[in-house]
């Protein structure tokens, strides 16, 4: 026992002196990271609250701008007459002063210059020359004539050769010597339900319609479970809702034009259609999938409301409603253009091609994939999923512009792009395009 104690031994000084200089280390440098993550907190905060002070300032003056009746360059000075009163800008130690009776105000800090580039153009640079901001007046417009080709505003369909009809309390009547005829006096491929008016194709059976386009004027039209409806040298049209059960299949080498709903119920169901789509909504359920070789035009949402759910288009794609979608879900066109909001659910992914609009916010969540070849333009709030941010990055390759706010962005981490412009949103003209208006012909 003495033995051991006598060979028990301690910390040398030179050890004591290296665990000292590792743990100053150690602490130096978690200081270090809190410093800095402290400046890049106050450099964010700095920076919101001068893009909330920027774009105060521009909104009165740019409200001045529009409705002046005349402008005129005084010195370094930009005179605004509105409705008989003179509104005087001018810089002066690097801030915007705003006069309209007697005593200036200052609207900005920071300015560099304001110059007025022609009768009707205002330009003011701030921040040290790094952004140019233009305000246009307003001017009288000349009102012309519009010509509507379609009274809805909607595309118009292409022409049918065959029309089939199947209403309640009707004759069910299609084309004689046609394909469609073949098929319907054979027993259980193709009922009409005359009390309903429903058109369906029944259970596991082949449809193959090889001599044109078909018009079905019916209440709704149903592909059964395990059926495929194939047109093969045509399009297919209706303005009613069409229906498609589990596994079902509906191949058009043309256009589907169908002026009403689109739902794609239970799962494993496809649509294959060689040209383009319209609809008003389309809805696809879990492993829909829907390949589109030309445009597809909805006038309303496209909904994705289960796991493995796809669209893809090989051109333009434009909703004129919302996108909402679930689970694993896929979307892909070349251009795609959305006139209200777009919810992404978490392990989506989204492939844009060229550019991407839209025009009332974005809301993603985690793990989600957001690709745009082009550039995008995206109005209102963009927001990201506050918990739960996982592997989510909306990554463009040309100009990112939009006007915000961006909720959730860990420090901008989030968004990457070629060129990131972030525009008041009262000052939109210079940098947002004119949203693409729904087409009324199918292109």
């Amino acid at each position: 026992m003495k033995k051991w104690w006598k060979n028990e031994q301690g910390l040398s000084i030179i050890e004591l002196l290296a665990a000292l200089t590792l743990i100053t280390l150690i602490f130096g440098g978690a200081t270090y990271v809190i410093f800095q993550q402290n400046i890049a907190q106050d450099t964010f905060q700095q920076a919101t609250s001068e893009r909330i002070e920027l774009q105060a300032a521009i909104a009165e003056m740019k409200r001045n701008v529009e409705n002046a009746s005349e402008l005129n360059a005084i010195d370094n000075r930009v005179e605004v007459i509105v409705d008989g009163n003179t509104i005087t800008y001018e810089i002066m130690n690097g801030e915007l002063l705003q006069q309209k009776d007697s005593q200036p105000t200052t609207l900005l800090t920071n300015v560099q210059r304001i110059e007025l580039l022609n009768e009707n153009l205002v330009e003011l640079t701030v921040r040290g020359g790094d952004e140019k901001i233009q305000m246009a007046r307003r001017l009288m417009a000349v009102s012309l004539p519009i010509v509507v080709e379609n009274e809805d505003d909607r595309p118009i369909p292409p022409k049918a050769d065959h029309k089939v009809t199947c209403l309640p309390n009707t004759p069910f009547k299609y084309p004689s010597n046609s394909d469609f005829s073949n098929l319907a006096n054979q027993n259980q491929k193709i009922i009409c339900n005359t009390t309903t008016g429903e058109l369906s194709f029944w259970w596991g059976e082949k449809i193959a319609l090889s001599d044109g386009s078909y018009e079905f004027d019916v209440m709704k039209t149903t592909v059964n479970a395990g059926a495929t409806l194939v047109l093969n040298n045509g399009s297919l049209i209706t303005n009613s809702p069409l229906n498609l059960l589990s596994s079902s299949t509906l191949e058009v080498s043309d256009s589907l034009y169908i002026n009403a709903d689109v739902s794609l119920n239970d799962s494993a169901n496809k649509i294959n259609i060689g040209k383009d789509v319209f609809t008003r909504n389309l809805t696809l359920f879990s492993h829909n999938k829907i390949n589109i070789g030309g445009h597809m035009m909805i006038d309303g949402d496209l909904s994705l409301l289960n796991t493995g759910a796809g669209v893809f288009v090989d051109l333009d794609a434009h909703i004129n409603g919302k996108i909402i979608t679930r689970y694993e879900n896929y979307v892909s066109s070349r251009d795609l253009k959305v006139k209200d909001s777009i919810n992404i659910k978490q392990d989506s992914t989204f492939m844009i091609s060229r550019d991407f609009y839209a025009n009332n916010g974005l809301w993603i969540d985690a793990n989600v994939t957001f690709d745009v070849a082009g550039n995008a333009y995206i109005k209102n709030l963009i927001s990201f999923n506050q918990h739960w941010i996982g592997h989510t990055k909306l990554v463009v390759g040309g100009k990112f512009t939009y006007t915000g706010p961006t909720e959730h962005d860990d420090r901008g981490r989030l968004i990457q792009a070629n060129e990131l412009i972030n525009v008041p949103i009262l000052d939109l003209n210079p940098y947002f395009p004119t949203f693409p208006e729904f087409p009324q012909k199918l292109p």
